[in-house]
């Protein structure tokens, strides 16, 4: 894992890892939200944007991509 950060209002984690995935983690259950893939090397860091439902993400695989988490988002907390 290589970065952590917590979301400023859901129970959500975002890790960033070496096996090319963000994983979004609730904090309350301790279980996975998603698995995030499309990276073909070392995902070096993931973050939350600061207002839209945004995340962002840098690889070794020389690309930064953008995941819009505003589906899931609602899948989630309308269970």
């Amino acid at each position: 894992m290589r970065t952590v950060e917590f979301h400023k209002e859901l129970p959500w984690i975002i890790s960033a890892s070496d096996d090319q995935t963000i994983r979004l983690w609730n904090w309350q259950n301790r279980g996975i939200v998603a698995i995030l893939t499309g990276h073909s090397h070392y995902v070096m860091c993931a973050t939350f944007h600061s207002e839209d439902t945004l995340i962002a993400s840098c690889s070794l695989d020389m690309t930064v991509r953008v995941w819009d988490f505003f589906k899931l988002k609602e899948k989630v907390m309308n269970k």
